[in-house]
């Protein structure tokens, strides 16, 4: 199936004056800022084109190196080349890259600001970068109006002030959320020159962000899309439809843009969630609606603080070295004080009973119901033939 390496190589000779920016080149450009450009890049005012950025980036780094790195987003930088060398990217500029990580503040913000050939900007927010306080502010989102990244964000917009040119918004992940957030929060006088916010698999917001005032007026320019099962983009509120994609992956590992399906200038659309996706949807949110904001804070912290013992700094890292990382887990939590330990065994079970209650009720859901009988029949035919063997063997017996 095609993706956005196959886009490119379909419509990279098309400028945008004669094909307007859309959804797909919103998702290449949210990959793209996922790229190490810490070396290249900075927070300055001073721009390369993707070419100049292209070339400076591969002269620190081989591509042999870069291919083959082991996350998801590792390989990232290798878009640049196809970007580099088609006729819609290679005049877009990139400048104001920041990549802002403190485990002090709890806080994993990275943003790139694009300046497009025909005069538009795409501010994008890079989504989780694998580090371990990256994805502990993932879960903040459940009981924070606010994480210290999302005011980062709203602050990051604020360099547009004084421009002239429409706006649009985006990130993948968590930068989907920080897209959505920014562009909500941000100073007045930008929020009306954005034009699109793009939240590609982004988790949501607590309530009483999505049915607040600033929300609101950015509400129907937000588009949101999410795999077939998605496992993020669905977590809390998002208070717009979603737009569901078809992926080449399979679970979580649809989570990785690069595997969602496009067609000419737009994504394939499915008609609904897997199963998979529905049950954990589900479990999370009845599990979290039995929680309340103390009790969330006080289990990430605790999870966390275990999680920061074994000394790594991502969660790649942790799980490469897991002969080293889990038994100082285990160590971590016994040594936890018996009502932290009592506290997050608590919760745990919760969500387990959830789960478990989630996946019974899914065996009634459409969705489920081909997977069920795909069992069923199985079973009745393995049953089936024993019991057919058995009457045989009775039958004989009599004779």
């Amino acid at each position: 199936m095609a993706n956005l390496y196959d886009y490119l190589e379909w419509r990279g000779d098309l400028p945008f004056e004669d094909a307007p920016f859309n959804e797909v080149d919103n998702l290449v450009l949210s990959e793209l800022s996922y790229g190490d450009f810490d070396e290249v890049l900075d927070e300055s005012g001073e721009a390369l084109t993707i070419p100049e950025l292209r070339d400076v980036y591969f002269s620190l780094h081989s591509r042999k190196e870069v291919a083959e790195r082991k996350t998801f987003t590792g390989p990232v930088p290798l878009l640049l080349d196809p970007l580099a060398e088609s006729r819609r990217f290679q005049d877009t500029r990139i400048c104001w890259f920041r990549n802002h990580i403190s485990n002090e503040l709890d806080v994993q913000m990275a943003a790139v600001t694009f300046f497009l050939p025909d005069n538009r900007v795409y501010v994008c927010f890079r989504g989780s970068d694998g580090s371990i306080v990256g994805w502990k502010e993932n879960l903040e989102f459940s009981y924070m109006n606010q994480t210290t990244g999302q005011r980062e964000a709203a602050e990051y917009m604020n360099h547009l002030k004084g421009g002239v040119y429409p706006i649009m918004v985006g990130g993948h992940s968590k930068g989907g959320n920080f897209a959505v957030y920014a562009a909500a929060y941000c100073d007045p006088e930008i929020r009306d020159m954005i034009t699109d916010v793009y939240n590609n698999d982004g988790p949501g917001f607590t309530k009483a962000i999505t049915e607040g005032e600033e929300y609101g007026k950015i509400r129907d320019r937000i588009h949101t899309f999410i795999p077939e099962s998605s496992l993020v983009g669905v977590l809390m509120n998002s208070g717009v439809e979603m737009r569901i994609i078809k992926s080449d992956e399979k679970g979580v590992a649809q989570h990785d843009a690069l595997s969602w399906q496009v067609m000419r200038d737009h994504f394939i659309e499915s008609d609904s969630r897997t199963s998979e996706s529905l049950v954990f949807d589900e479990a999370v949110r009845s599990w979290l609606s039995e929680l309340d904001d103390q009790d969330r804070h006080l289990f990430i912290e605790n999870v966390f603080d275990v999680f920061e013992e074994t000394g790594y700094e991502t969660v790649d890292d942790m799980n490469a070295n897991w002969y080293k990382s889990y038994p100082q887990i285990i160590k971590s939590l016994r040594e936890l004080p018996k009502e932290r330990q009592m506290e997050i065994t608590r919760i745990l079970l919760q969500l387990a009973q959830h789960y478990g209650q989630a996946y019974m009720n899914s065996l009634s859901h459409k969705e489920a119901s081909q997977d069920v009988q795909k069992w069923a029949r199985e079973w009745a035919l393995k049953n089936g033939k024993r019991a057919i063997e058995k009457r045989l063997r009775d039958k004989s017996g009599r004779r």
